[in-house]
């Protein structure tokens, strides 16, 4: 549920898309995948109790991008740092 969340946050970058594809996976890469390939998990979830109904859920997300090109692999983890940093959904 919450990796689905992540995984559209992540889509929802049209650079990200356009770079990745299809080939953006949790947890694990499928062995036939090649070329670039980002996977992400979760690492933790936080949750915050309040008094009214609204709660909040920090997550923390391991995101790992793979190529052979080290420039993209830079400027696709700014890409998605800035993509998923403090951001908000479902």
């Amino acid at each position: 549920m919450i990796g689905d969340a992540v995984l559209a946050m992540i889509k929802s970058n049209a650079a990200i898309t356009a770079a990745f594809g299809d080939r953006i996976f949790p947890v694990i890469i499928p062995q036939e995948v090649k070329g670039n390939v980002m996977i992400f998990g979760v690492k933790s979830i936080e949750v915050e109790h309040s008094k009214n109904a609204s709660h909040l859920n920090a997550v923390e997300v391991d995101i790992h991008i793979y190529s052979k090109d080290y420039v993209f692999v830079q400027s696709q983890c700014r890409a998605t740092r800035s993509t998923l940093n403090k951001n908000k959904g479902t």
